[in-house]
């Protein structure tokens, strides 16, 4: 008898006990001093440990990097000297020339472009690539005929392009930093550096085609001592830039961790 007295003495006071605890939890008072206790633990925390809002993690995101002009100004240097190959033409400077034939004749950017208007347009301006290639490239290699086709547009496309990496550069270079000392990378600049090089290497397939004396003299046509046709300062400057300027930008941004 005081067994069974004592176990449901001891059932009325667990469940006296969770009726406490329930009503402990659900009252006004006990909610009141949880969100005092949040309050107080809120303002102890440090500045830099406060909760980020979405507007603050998305700017930490996109400007997450450190400017170093020096590398900026050589990618600006690079596309300013690509832009002067089209510019000066060969005209001021002799060794900016695209190409050098072996009798010496000099191939300015100017000459595929006017040769590209005599196939294209009928007109009738004086070029040696239309002579050379274009006047009877439908009797060429299919691989040869799509390269001097394409040869006009990639000089025409790649000064464009040059003009344009001027213009990204410059904006890169006076963007203001954030109060971190940070900046965001100018996100078309990667475009322009992937299409200039394709313009670049269809120049260069171009004129060793054009130089048509096959594998063999490949390196000749770099070295100046091909049979027909070699690489003038021009297209070496053209190359230069294409392959400086990329690996200058990556260097020109270093990414810090804000978060």
């Amino acid at each position: 008898m005081n067994k069974h007295h004592n176990i449901q003495a001891k059932r009325q006071q667990f469940f006296a006990r969770g009726l406490g605890q329930i009503e402990l939890a659900t009252s006004p008072y006990t909610t009141e001093f949880i969100e005092a206790q949040r309050l107080i633990n809120k303002r102890r925390q440090p500045l830099n440990e406060q909760p980020k809002t979405a507007a603050v993690i998305l700017q930490s995101f996109s400007k997450t990097y450190r400017r170093r002009r020096i590398f900026l100004l050589v990618v600006l240097l690079s596309a300013i000297l690509s832009l002067l190959v089209f510019a000066l033409d060969g005209v001021l400077v002799e060794n900016l020339s695209l190409f050098t034939k072996s009798n010496g004749a000099l191939i300015t950017v100017s000459d595929p472009l006017l040769g590209g208007l005599n196939k294209f347009f009928g007109t009738k301006y004086s070029s040696q690539f239309y002579s050379d290639c274009l006047k009877y490239v439908e009797n060429t290699h299919p691989l040869t005929a799509i390269s001097f086709y394409f040869l006009p547009l990639m000089i025409a496309f790649a000064a464009l392009n040059s003009a344009f990496l001027i213009i990204f550069v410059v904006v890169a270079l006076l963007k203001k930093p954030d109060a971190n000392g940070c900046v965001s990378r100018v996100p078309p600049l990667w475009v322009l550096f992937v299409l200039q090089f394709l313009c670049v290497i269809v120049i260069v397939l171009s004129g060793v085609l054009w130089n048509s004396a096959g594998a063999g003299e490949v390196a000749l046509f770099f070295l100046g001592g091909s049979s027909f046709l070699s690489a003038g300062g021009g297209l070496f400057m053209l190359i230069a830039a294409a392959v400086i300027a990329p690996i200058s930008f990556v260097a020109a941004y270093k990414k810090v961790n804000l978060l």
